[in-house]
């Protein structure tokens, strides 16, 4: 794993939003939650994560603008994206971009073990 380690959950269902969180902080990890897209893109201009768990349907930018400004930006070029969405047809769209799109359903122990192999590397 890096020394010290961050991750971002871009989601606005706030309950789902912690469960995620509190994944991550239980190993350690600090984590920052962002509840719309408009806010995504403004502190992924400047912040650098390690990892992002990202929605799909977001109020103000989309998962999908923002999982293309990402790959745009080459300070971002090495964070992970794990694209977390219901809709299984944009989940098709996000296959090349994204490091790993889980369609919904999905347990919070399995969120959890992918992301923590793709932060261990």
């Amino acid at each position: 794993m890096q020394p010290n380690p961050f991750v971002v959950v871009i989601e606005d269902v706030e309950a789902i939003a912690e469960i995620y969180a509190e994944m991550f902080e239980f190993e350690g990890i600090p984590v920052e939650i962002i509840p719309d897209g408009a806010i995504a893109l403004q502190r992924l201009a400047m912040e650098v994560p390690d990892l992002i768990l990202l929605d799909i349907h977001l109020p103000k930018v989309s998962g999908m603008e923002i999982l293309a400004f990402i790959r745009d930006r080459s300070h971002l070029k090495q964070t992970k994206v794990v694209v977390i969405t219901a809709d299984a047809l944009l989940a098709q769209d996000t296959k090349d971009a994204a490091d790993l799109t889980l369609i919904k359903p999905v347990s919070a122990m399995e969120i959890r073990d992918l992301s923590m192999k793709m932060l261990i590397g």
